[in-house]
């Protein structure tokens, strides 16, 4: 996929357009990246190429005749396009146009474009459209900007108030016009008004070692509110949590938690009712004693807590396919190396339990060796006809699985984890799909890889519960569920080995040798996992296809070399994924700005 026809695609200017015309635009399209205060067109200077603008913000300033102040007009991402004003009127520049911030943008030579206006009609009314919006602001007839989003933070301690610091450059270098005041300056006041009007968001600084009287009502204002919780306050800030709640009970739905980790905690601790606000997960981030030099799993909570900000949620699904799930292994090591990570994650069968010891902090390196440590089959299965096999069996009937993972995932949760994770099994009474959410993290896997035939149906609550791959062997449509706006599955199971019990393609008829029940039922759950995943294509946004055919189903002594196969396809898929990301991140810009 050309990267400028995908940047095209997800630019409001080009809604709508098909994809021949795309494809016309990009032939003429130019990407450019400018530094701030680089000037893209100067007073007077003939318009030679438009511009759209994909990422960062510029101004315009126009000297008006008769006026005491020049007439200043900004652009961000979404706006109309850089210099076709001028290009319709006059064909010269009307005043000088800076980068404010880094600038993206996509210049387009004069001809071509007018060319593109006439045979494109979308493209025309798109641009009259924009024309007309600037023609009344210019005009002052113009509706108001959009106030800023205004968002609370309560906190007690200096881990809060260093949170909120990186939260304010993050979001600034990520293009947000950022404004902070305290309670004192968060009034009606001139200052604030002005803070609102000028900026994309404003963090009311509710501090509780400084609160002073009509907090509450300041707080019940917001829009959202923030709480940063740690341990060692959380008591306190339960206490005000309740305070307000009972004066303003509308603002429980609207507030996020964020528990505010120690190095090395990696679940959050258990919390009291109170805290259980509305429907959206709590967030957790590592903070250690110095914010600026976030460990690993403080990096992945903080760009969680940056997009939950931002009305983002990337959804990542994981497939079952037995031992060839530990491929997924490879896939977040890739991922992990370019700066990607999820909000929300499920997964059925291997894909479950992979996932869930990876949603728990674990990193991709420590967990290919445990993998590898703990399922090499013991000396005399590996020197058994078919062990491999036994092996699974084994750890099947006598409980493995359960000792295995506890040693890692203990008695924790799933809501308490640092990813939110949907495992899903299948109940053979009601034959329908279930979904767990919450609840022991563990027994949620063990339904989930619980296959038939080799382990009896695990029986509470009017279920008996087996292998989710049954029903649905890849299931991003969970995640679309809940929300998530791009969501990108990852499918061990969608290509097989020609070979079955020595038999292939070409063996000949006399030479072909029986296979046994338990091969027969490996192969059904394989090849009906590779129909599902099929089936289940539309509910993602990207697909991932690690080629893990030249592996067993049941030999989960290979994790290296799968977690390879799985980094490698993972890696020829982060150049579209990042343009993916790079639309998602602009269509939210556009949705902030008018």
């Amino acid at each position: 996929m050309d990267p400028t026809i995908e940047t095209l695609r997800n630019h409001p200017l080009c809604e709508g357009l098909q994809e021949e015309e795309l494809a016309r635009l990009a032939r003429h399209a130019t990407p450019i990246s400018l530094p701030a205060g680089a000037n893209i067109y100067r007073s007077g200077q003939p318009i030679e190429a438009v511009h759209m603008l994909v990422s960062g913000r510029a101004r315009l300033t126009v000297l008006v005749p008769g006026k005491a102040a020049n007439l200043e007009l900004e652009s961000g991402p979404g706006d109309e396009v850089l210099g076709a004003v001028a290009l319709l009127e006059s064909g010269a520049s009307l005043g000088d146009m800076v980068a404010v911030e880094p600038v993206r943008l996509l210049s387009i030579p004069r001809e071509p474009f007018l060319d593109l206006l006439q045979s494109i009609p979308s493209l025309a009314l798109h641009l009259i459209r924009r024309l007309a919006r600037r023609t009344m602001q210019i005009a002052g007839v113009e509706r108001p900007r959009p106030r800023a989003l205004t968002v609370g933070v309560i906190w007690k301690g200096p881990r809060g108030r260093s949170l909120l610091d990186l939260l304010g450059r993050e979001l600034a270098a990520r293009g947000e016009r950022v404004a902070r005041a305290d309670l004192g300056e968060g009034s009606q006041g001139e200052r604030w008004e002005h803070l609102l009007s000028s900026h994309d968001r404003a963090f009311l600084e509710l501090d509780l070692d400084r609160l002073s009287g009509g907090w509450m009502g300041r707080a019940a204002a917001c829009d959202e509110l923030l709480w940063l919780v740690d341990a060692e306050n959380e008591r306190g800030l339960r206490r005000t949590l309740s305070l307000l709640v009972g004066e303003a009970p509308q603002a429980a739905a609207r507030s996020h938690v964020v528990w505010m980790l120690p190095e090395g905690a990696q679940v959050a601790p258990p919390w009291d009712r109170a805290w259980d606000l509305n429907e959206r997960r709590h967030l957790l981030l590592e903070l250690g004693e110095a914010p600026e030099r976030l460990s690993r799993l403080g990096r992945l909570g903080l760009e969680r807590l940056l997009r939950r900000l931002r009305g983002i949620q990337l959804g990542l699904s994981l497939g079952g396919g037995g031992a060839r799930g530990l491929a997924h292994l490879g896939v977040f090591r890739a991922f992990e190396r370019a700066g990607i990570s999820f909000d929300l994650m499920s997964g059925t069968s291997c894909g479950a339990m992979v996932g869930i010891t990876y949603a728990a902090g674990y990193s991709p390196d420590v967990l290919i060796a445990a993998y590898k440590r703990d399922l090499t089959p013991p000396w005399l299965f590996r020197h058994l006809p078919k062990g491999r096999n036994w092996y699974l069996v084994w750890q099947f009937r006598t409980g493995g699985w359960d000792a295995l993972l506890r040693q890692y995932l203990r008695d924790w949760p799933l809501e308490r984890l640092p990813i939110p994770f949907h495992a899903v099994t299948v109940d053979l009474i009601s034959g329908r799909e279930v979904v767990h959410r919450a609840g022991d993290a563990v027994r949620a896997i063990l339904e989930s890889i619980n296959l038939p035939v080799i382990s009896k149906p695990i029986v509470h609550d009017g279920m008996a519960l087996v292998d989710g791959s049954v029903l649905n062997n890849l299931p991003a449509d969970v995640l679309t569920e809940e929300g998530a706006q791009l969501v990108v599955g990852i499918d061990v199971s969608s290509r097989l080995r020609d070979e079955l019990a020595g038999n292939r393609p070409d063996t000949p008829t006399a030479q072909m040798r029986s296979v046994g029940s338990l091969d027969t039922l490996i192969r059904v759950v394989e090849t009906q996992g590779r129909g599902l995943g099929a089936l289940r294509a539309d509910s993602m946004d990207l697909t991932i296809r690690p080629d893990a055919s030249a592996f067993s189903f049941v030999d989960f002594s290979k994790a290296p070399e799968l977690a390879d196969v799985g980094e490698a396809a993972a890696e020829s898929a982060i150049p579209r994924l990042k343009e993916m990301l790079a639309g998602l991140e602009l269509r939210a810009a556009a949705g902030r700005r008018p």
